[in-house]
């Protein structure tokens, strides 16, 4: 496999849901009460619609595994002021696209 690109993909907690979204993927969404459910569901999500849109067959990993993930959900929430809304949101999390030969 060769790297071909990587996609960002924005985190929201809210209401007890975890929710990925892209900007640089048209039609992204993945949403679970459940974290581990929801960041595991993104890089299938994300070969689905590339498969869907460019009719080009791919695999994608996250950069980073899902305990560092959570390490890091947990220092911003730590660090995030108690008096604002309960929505937390990261930025940045990129996923790597890779093309299948």
């Amino acid at each position: 496999m060769s790297e071909v690109t990587s996609v960002c993909v924005n985190y929201t907690y809210a209401e007890e849901w975890h929710v990925f979204r892209s900007d640089d993927l048209n039609g992204l969404y993945v949403a679970s009460k459940d974290a581990r459910r929801s960041f595991d569901d993104v890089a299938s999500a994300i070969e689905k619609l590339i498969f869907l849109d460019e009719g080009v067959q791919c695999t994608v990993k996250p950069e980073m595994t899902f305990d560092k993930f959570i390490s890091c959900v947990k220092a911003r929430d730590c660090e995030k002021d108690k008096n604002t809304a309960e929505t937390l949101y990261m930025t940045d999390k990129r996923y790597m696209v890779y093309a299948s030969a």
